[in-house]
């Protein structure tokens, strides 16, 4: 009943809401549907997509709705729609769209909030959780957990983002390896010509098949990933008329790659956040050290070894922190983490914070509990506490709270992975 309750009050909040990062893709990905602009990357196509918009939202039938989004959007990018979306988000978005901005906002939010719902029950479920635990953590999720109320109140994609993860390592413990293998593959590829970002999800899965020499679902998640990427690229190209759309959308990769955005525009990306604390650039070393921990980790934890192709897989629980600490990865790499972002963030803080299945003593899971929901509490609402913070303090509690989770998670993990290897075969 409490779930209930919360899902229905996070969609009285988004029904109020004009969804001003829905409407800015929406608009360009209308724009271009009704071809109204061939290149929606370069100055000319922004500016042409900013006047259409301008004409579609404040002509006499617009809804209200779409003319309260436009305007925001249109006065921040000076009469001109933000296109940072690759051809395939655009093919995305303007294949499950009508031109109706009230009904495509009501079908694209309701969707979110049920794929959300149902992304962290599924991520529950593959954690052994019971029906209460689960529905109480899907109550907090909605209700107290401030980057998933943050994407409410923009619209954002971290919903549809954060089912693609619950869903790899469902796919990657299959009943028949390879098959799932080759779909998390595919599933992965998808997401990242839908939204680049998503990369680094896979790496510690990557790393853990590689040290296992887990040679064959490595080579069925290859071939998935390829077919994956012929789909959306197939795709974008019927959507724009012209293969040559991802050559276009190239030309802003630097622009992407390093992002003007700082801590109190709601950047709140670690390398960002060092940045403005010591004044260094120290996004390439925190990749470095990331990756570096990550190999050094696994090769300290994994299995004994075993012939190539005959080394235990990840377990299911497994593959759920595989994938948080891919999302921690992103998160503490990039030089762009919108609070939304840190949706990506709920695979590892569940798995931390599950009470069945952990091997240890009662003292340290006790202590491994109480450090966990101390650092959850860096995801609270704070505003709506009454507790405004300062950016900067903002984005250190943040960054904070993910380490402390991470930390967590490895820690679990390796004792995990111990008490398995000490179990008789």
């Amino acid at each position: 009943m409490l779930a209930a309750i919360v899902v229905a009050q996070a969609w009285r909040r988004i029904d109020r809401s004009p969804g001003i990062d829905y409407y800015a893709a929406w608009a360009a990905s209308r724009a271009v549907a009704e071809a109204r602009v061939e290149d929606p990357w370069s100055a000319a196509g922004r500016d042409r997509m900013g006047r259409w918009a301008a004409r579609h939202a404040f002509a006499a039938d617009a809804p209200p709705r779409e003319r309260g989004a436009a305007a925001p959007v249109l006065a921040a990018n000076r009469g001109t729609l933000p296109t940072a979306g690759t051809p395939f988000f655009f093919a995305v978005l303007g294949t499950l769209s009508v031109g109706d901005y009230e009904a495509d906002y009501v079908f694209f939010s309701l969707a979110s909030l049920c794929l959300y719902a149902a992304s962290v029950l599924w991520l529950c479920r593959q954690l052994g959780c019971e029906p209460a635990p689960s529905l109480v953590a899907l109550s907090v999720l909605v209700g107290l957990f401030d980057p998933w109320l943050s994407g409410e109140r923009v619209a954002n994609v971290q919903a549809l983002q954060l089912a693609l993860v619950a869903a790899l390592p469902a796919a990657m413990s299959a009943r028949m390896p390879r098959l799932g293998a080759a779909a998390a593959g595919a599933l992965l590829a998808a997401g990242v010509a839908f939204k680049p970002n998503l990369l680094p999800v896979a790496l510690p899965v990557l790393v853990a098949l590689l040290l296992r020499r887990r040679f064959q679902p490595l080579l069925a998640a290859a071939a998935g990933a390829a077919a994956g990427a012929a789909a959306a690229f197939a795709s974008s190209a019927l959507f724009f008329g012209r293969g040559s759309c991802w050559r276009e959308w190239a030309r802003i990769l630097p622009e992407l790659v390093r992002p003007p955005y700082d801590v109190a525009m709601g950047n709140y990306a670690l390398p960002i956040v060092v940045r403005e604390l010591t004044g260094l650039d120290a996004a390439g070393l925190l990749i470095a050290v990331a990756l570096a921990g990550l190999v050094a980790f696994e090769a300290a934890t994994r299995p004994a070894r075993a012939p190539a192709g005959e080394g235990p897989g990840p377990a299911r629980e497994e593959l759920v922190a595989l994938a948080g600490l891919g999302g921690a990865l992103l998160l503490l790499t990039a030089r762009l983490a919108w609070l939304h972002y840190f949706v990506l963030a709920v695979p590892l803080l569940l798995y931390v914070l599950r009470p069945a299945g952990r091997a240890g003593t009662a003292a340290a899971l006790r202590g491994e509990r109480v450090a966990a929901a101390v650092a959850s509490t860096g995801f609270l609402p704070f505003p709506s506490l009454g507790l405004a913070l300062p950016p900067l303090a903002r984005g250190v509690l943040l960054d904070a709270a993910l380490a402390v989770l991470v930390v967590l998670a490895l820690r679990i993990l390796a004792r995990s992975r111990r008490a398995g290897a000490a179990e008789p075969a």
